[in-house]
This record gives structure tokens, sequence and C-alpha cells, in this order.
């Protein structure tokens, strides 16, 4: 089921100032451009620690929603490099801060970069 659009997420992308950014920065800014899709993720999928016990989230899917924009020709995000095992920073990919962790990533993180 999608929830949101590609245009959408490419929208949303274009919204954020930075070149890179995690599914964080991208929350922020689709939750106040998109209010009403967001509580409806929220609904579908809840948050990470709602007590619903899964491991599939609203953030889940909204990074599944921008690992697909990096596959699409001419979309708005450049492709991943693959994960690299046991802590490797890449360019796509670093270690999640304190504040991250907080709000639910752990250890690595994916990080998205925009076409330029």
């Amino acid at each position: 089921m999608t929830f949101i659009t590609d245009e959408q997420a490419e929208r949303t992308v274009d919204a954020i100032d930075a070149d890179a950014f995690t599914v964080f920065d991208f929350v922020r800014h689709f939750s106040s451009l998109y209010p009403e899709d967001w509580n409806h993720l929220l609904v579908a999928y809840g948050e990470k620690g709602d007590g619903r016990g899964r491991g599939y989230t609203a953030l889940t899917y909204l990074g599944n929603r921008l690992s697909q924009l990096t596959k699409k020709p001419g979309g708005p995000l450049l492709p991943l490099v693959r994960w690299q095992r046991g802590g490797v920073e890449t360019p796509n990919q670093r270690r999640a801060t304190a504040k991250e962790r907080a709000m639910g990533a752990e250890g690595m993180i994916r990080v998205f970069r925009k076409r330029g």
C-alpha cells in the first residue's frame, strides 16, 4: 500500500536545505508539509517504542520510500552505496547521534544525498 506519492516525496526532498539528510530530517519536513498523511502513517505503522511490538514503523516506511527514490532514473536522490558491515562509515551511512538514538535509530543510520 502506498501512503505517499513520488511527487510528495520529491517535494519533501526539495524542501530540505541540506544536500545530505537522514529519514529524521525527511520526517520533520514531511510532517510539516503533509500532516494528514503523516498521521495516516502513524496510525498504520506507529512509532518506535509505542508499545505495538512492531519492527516496521512509519520511519521504516519513509526510509523505504526514500530508498526507492534513489533507484528512480532522473530522481532527486543519488544511488545508494551498499551497506558495510562492522560499523564502517560510507557516504551513505554513519553512526547515529545520541539524539537520533533517542528517536529510535540503532547503530548506523542511512544518509541520503541529493543529486546536484
